[in-house]
């Protein structure tokens, strides 16, 4: 029940805030109008005034010329009217920036301390204790106060802004001190692996020929005397052979002379 009380009561309220600035709108409109209705008849009566004039002095002479200078006086006038309508304009104009400006000031102050908390804690980061000491430089300790104004935040961002570009301008020389060192790696690891390539040539090359030369004064000696053995029994098969056909040979003889 209280929260509805508390709704409707806020409705009612809003409700009469629209009908004031209602009831203030009419009274502009209605003054407005007054005006250009005062207006309306301080031409009618500049204009009958010059009729009249214009009646007495249509026998002079010098009727033509007067008549040219009631036209130029006229656009005078007309001139100064409009020109006082341009001046309220921007006085009104003025007026709404000032009134917008004055109700801004403690938006753009929060937003200053915020920018210039973030930036703080950034280059705290990065080189550490900013805080501490080098944001005691020119009143830039002054960004915690209550009763800092838009001007010191501006420049308090400013040294800011100038200790960032410090340190951007060290980290591209940090940078390029690191691509040099790379490009000094690079060339050293280029080194390490001609001489690699060279030692698993010279290695291989120490093996293949020690393979040769076991090759050539063990396996092929060693071949060749089984080669001799297996001939020698090959000599001695075919002599036994050849005894077992002549023993065979006498057997069958001694066999027919029975």
């Amino acid at each position: 029940m209280s929260f509805s009380n508390n709704y409707t009561s806020n409705n009612a309220v809003q409700q009469q805030q629209q009908q004031q600035q209602q009831q203030q709108q009419q009274q502009q409109q209605q003054q407005q109008q007054q005006q250009q209705q005062q207006q309306q008849q301080q031409q009618q009566q500049q204009q009958q005034q010059q009729q009249q004039q214009q009646q007495h002095l249509f026998m002079n002479p010098q009727t033509e010329n007067l008549q040219q200078l009631y036209t130029l006086v006229q656009e005078l006038v007309e001139q100064i009217n409009e020109n006082k309508k341009q001046k309220s304009q921007i006085l009104h104009k003025i007026d709404t920036l000032s009134n917008h400006i004055n109700r801004e000031p403690e938006k753009i102050k929060e937003n200053y301390k915020k920018d210039i908390l973030e930036f703080n804690n950034f280059l705290d980061r990065k080189i550490g204790s900013y805080s501490s000491k080098s944001y005691g430089i020119g009143g830039m300790n002054k960004a915690n106060h209550n009763d800092e104004s838009p001007r010191e935040s501006v420049e308090i961002l400013k040294m800011q802004n100038l200790k960032l570009k410090e340190l951007l301008e060290s980290e591209q020389q940090e940078t390029l001190r690191n691509f040099e060192i790379l490009g000094l790696h690079e060339e050293g690891f280029h080194k390490i692996i001609e001489a690699l390539r060279s030692d698993i040539v010279s290695y291989r090359k120490v093996v293949s020929d020690i393979v040769s030369n076991k090759f050539q004064n063990e396996v092929i000696p060693k071949e060749n005397l089984e080669f001799e053995v297996y001939m020698d029994n090959i000599d001695d098969f075919q002599k036994l052979m050849k005894i077992s056909e002549v023993y065979r040979t006498v057997l069958k003889f001694l066999n027919s002379n029975i």
